[in-house]
């Protein structure tokens, strides 16, 4: 047990539970799995507090458990201030006038045109109660980039909101486009917004997101831009965090993916992370491969 507190495990599930415990039942809303974090104990916020929006302004190294605290709050508070929200009152349908909030063709070169012709129909379709029981997969399949991805991303949220049909089938394949199209970010968010999209990952989800923000991370090593690498680190532990939010145990690749990732960043940051994050998984007692041991301890000598 390490010395600092619980594992990662039992911190994020105690935080969990002592969110849901207090969570709001409406009964005039369909959706029974809003989460409400503003009565969760007081310490998650204090951890919050002091860490910090930046790990490299902190005074003092944190322990494995506020590290883990501070993930996974970051992971479900964008969950959670969007579900409080849709507790107090229902948006208004979008107008068929602006039938996007997210990008069009005309401001990012990236969309494909006829993704966001697709999406334009749905959305309307959706405005009018007319969508085809096919309309949200016909979109998915057209994705080639991830800029197609965001406007997915908007049509599964209005898809959902208008309560129109999704079952585990078309999540596969919602999963198996957004990573064809490499659309990590845009899988990140959805994951941390739960009630909003109802996209449940599987451990093999996980393991392939840990791996594409590792590959972005390798494609950028030695970047100036060392606040960038910083963010997508960010990401990979929000990554880490939100498997453990969605009961997807840690494994030693999974501990090995995230460790990597930091030493690959080439930053101090990304080391001084990999050293948190090595000694939790030892007190997992999960194993660590040979590799990386000496790696980690040419960082300490």
């Amino acid at each position: 047990m390490n010395r600092c507190g619980p594992t990662i495990k039992s911190a994020v599930s105690a935080s969990a539970r002592c969110i849901t415990t207090r969570s709001i039942s409406r009964p005039t809303s369909s959706r029974t799995e809003t989460l409400t974090v503003f009565s969760a104990p007081r310490s998650i916020y204090t951890t919050a507090a002091h860490a910090g929006a930046s790990c490299q302004q902190r005074q003092q190294q944190p322990s494995p458990v506020a590290l883990a605290r501070s993930i996974q709050l970051a992971a479900i508070r964008s969950l959670s201030h969007s579900s409080a929200a849709r507790a107090s009152a229902t948006p208004p349908p979008p107008s068929d006038d602006e039938p996007s909030s997210g990008p069009t063709a005309a401001d990012d070169p990236n969309v494909t045109p006829h993704v966001h012709t697709l999406f334009t129909t749905l959305t309307h379709a959706i405005n009018s109660s007319t969508a085809a029981p096919d309309g949200l997969r016909r979109l998915a399949y057209a994705l080639r980039t991830p800029a197609d991805a965001a406007l997915f991303q908007s049509a599964l949220k209005r898809w959902r909101t208008a309560k129109n049909h999704q079952d585990r089938t078309d999540n596969i394949l919602f999963f198996d486009r957004l990573f064809a199209v490499r659309a990590y970010d845009v899988l990140l968010d959805i994951l941390c917004d739960r009630p909003a999209y109802r996209l449940l990952p599987d451990p093999v989800h996980i393991d392939l997101l840990l791996k594409g923000f590792r590959e972005e991370i390798q494609q950028r090593g030695g970047d100036v831009d060392e606040a960038r690498t910083i963010e997508m680190l960010d990401q990979v532990f929000k990554t880490f965090a939100v498997a453990l939010y969605t009961d997807v145990p840690p494994t030693a690749d999974m501990y090995a993916q995230v460790i990597m990732a930091c030493l690959e960043s080439s930053t101090k940051e990304g080391e001084r992370r990999a050293v948190i994050t090595a000694k939790e998984q030892a007190s997992l007692g999960l194993p660590l491969n040979d590799d990386l041991k000496q790696r980690l301890a040419a960082i300490e000598a």
